[in-house]
């Protein structure tokens, strides 16, 4: 209704103007003089049909362009929006990411439909195969690398000349650079008994599987206790003499910590001896700091004779 008004305003309007200001060359053959050889003293003679004609094709001139103003108009409200969206929230008109799970631990767990764990973010890197998503509010989640194990924080590991190096940093350093502040997704089915989500990760700006490449160069080794989806990739490395293979005697995690944990143990009980040694030997002090007690009763005559 308001736009068939608008129309017919804008004709009278445009009827009017053809009819009383506009000048000849604006009506288009609207308007003829009587004298065609010169302009002056020529009086022009309106012709109805063109006047009216110019109007109604310059109403709807004007409508089209206002309609196209609209529409250009419509447009930067809506790019406005989108912007505004983007800028807010940057992963908004990103795609859901999804990841291979065809050669990963989790295969068998995908066939079932039991992948069923989904954590998306930009973590941060504990050591080599764990991330830890740390939301200023909320539940804070550790994920930790399944199928793979990598050199443990304090864990050293010697070069091919010879000279230790912190393995396990280097390997936190390689993932560290692997992923920089890229948004990563992690897919899972189960937990563990510390509580940590038994998960396969992936960076979604370059699409890298995060497990799979930690054992392929090296940086972590194929924890086939639990799955040998890495295996392959693991004597690549090995083969190629890459990360910690590039050194002697390289000791791997799980017997790293087998040996640790020992260590602990007769460090353990060795604190305890100690501790009960100086425990007797504080006693025994204490009872020769004690007076001795005399002789009670008679004199050195009335005692029994020894043989």
């Amino acid at each position: 209704f308001f736009f068939d008004k608008t129309m017919a305003a804008s004709f009278v309007a445009w009827l009017v103007l053809a009819c009383c200001m506009a000048p000849a060359s604006a009506f288009q053959g609207a308007i003829s003089f009587q004298s065609a050889s010169s302009f002056q003293g020529a009086r022009p003679t309106l012709r109805p049909t063109a006047v009216v004609r110019y109007a109604a094709e310059t109403t709807l001139m004007v409508q089209e362009h206002d309609n196209q103003m609209m529409g250009k108009m419509n447009k930067a409200v809506v790019g406005f929006g989108i912007a505004a969206v983007l800028f807010i929230n940057p992963g908004a008109m990103q795609a859901e990411f999804k990841g291979d799970l065809t050669n990963s631990p989790l295969a068998a767990a995908l066939k079932k439909g039991n992948v069923n764990i989904k954590i998306t973010g930009i973590p941060r890197v504990v050591d080599g195969d764990t991330l830890a998503y740390e939301p200023k509010t909320g539940e804070k989640t550790r994920i930790r690398l399944l199928g793979i194990d990598a050199p443990e924080s304090r864990q050293m590991c010697t070069s091919m000349k010879g000279t230790p190096y912190a393995c396990g940093l280097e390997s936190k350093t390689y993932m560290q650079d692997l992923i920089k502040k890229d948004p990563v997704t992690c897919l899972a089915s189960k937990q563990d008994q510390y509580g940590r989500v038994l998960g396969v990760c992936f960076d979604e700006k370059t699409g890298v599987e995060i497990n799979e490449k930690m054992v392929k160069e090296g940086e972590a080794v194929a924890y086939v206790a639990y799955s040998k989806a890495y295996v392959d990739e693991e004597e690549a490395a090995t083969a190629a003499k890459k990360g910690v293979w590039s050194g002697k005697n390289f000791q791997k995690p799980w017997d790293y910590r087998k040996e640790k944990k020992a260590q602990g143990t007769v460090n353990a009980q060795a604190k305890r001896d100690v501790a009960a040694a100086k425990k007797l030997s504080k006693e025994a002090s204490k009872a020769a700091s004690k007076p001795m007690a005399g002789p009670t009763g008679g004199d050195d005559d009335d005692a029994p004779l020894e043989e």
